[in-house]
């Protein structure tokens, strides 16, 4: 099992990992730097994407992304699709320009920056709540150590609706079997037991079939960021 996606996609280039479980960005620099191919798409509560939000106290007076104007925001990670390039991007596209920013680590760590006055906004992955009305974006995953996070950071606005993360395959990996295994997960995620196995190990409901265009949205919005995914290979 490798130890980061990094590895998968090192180990994808050097024909040692077949198929790739790699979320979205990982994917666009897997198929930049070593021409992997997407076969399917994961879905979460029956959805095909997902999408970063802004956040900030609510007594910190920033209500609307304008507000984060000469501001200091929090981002999570630089190769993170919804915690920095998809929200930088969508305030470079409206000028909107922040006093400074930072990478928090993840995205816990953006809503604990914001929690604490680290920051003045962050940026994080959104998810829709569960049956029960309770939130499941990235405040979720401090609530236990926070309780009031809910009532102490906000959400004020967010990016448009990314791909979500995906079944990988790499370069020349051979057709026939690729569908083979592709007809399998879908077969096998219809069945009850298979979709209960994939719910607990990936939060996942289901897939349906996917090719690269797909993911264009996302090199779209790194040529407003004015970045190219060449840059992030050679990092």
């Amino acid at each position: 099992v490798p130890t980061s996606y990094a590895a998968v996609i090192e180990g994808m280039g050097a024909n040692q990992a077949d198929i790739g479980w790699l979320p979205t960005f990982s994917y666009l620099l897997a198929h930049e730097k070593y021409g992997a191919e997407v076969g399917l798409t994961v879905l979460r509560r029956g959805q095909k994407v997902y999408r970063g939000q802004f956040f900030a106290r609510t007594d910190s007076g920033i209500d609307t992304l304008k507000d984060i104007q000469g501001k200091t925001i929090a981002y999570t990670d630089a190769a993170s699709t919804s915690g920095y390039i998809f929200s930088s991007g969508l305030l470079a596209q409206n000028g909107i320009v922040p006093k400074r920013h930072f990478f928090a680590g993840g995205h816990p760590q953006a809503v604990l920056a914001v929690y604490q006055g680290t920051a003045d906004a962050g940026c994080s992955y959104w998810a829709p709540p569960d049956s029960e009305g309770v939130p499941m974006d990235a405040r979720r995953r401090i609530a236990d150590t926070y309780p009031d996070i809910y009532q102490k950071v906000k959400i004020i606005g967010f990016t448009d609706w990314i791909p979500n993360g995906t079944v990988t395959f790499r370069k020349g990996f051979p057709e026939p079997l690729k569908e083979t295994i592709i007809q399998a997960l879908l077969d096998y995620v219809k069945d009850e037991q298979g979709k209960k196995i994939f719910d607990e190990l990936y939060n996942v409901d289901g897939f349906i079939r996917a090719q690269n265009s797909d993911y264009d949205v996302v090199r779209q919005t790194l040529t407003a960021l004015n970045r190219s995914i060449e840059e992030f290979v050679e990092q």
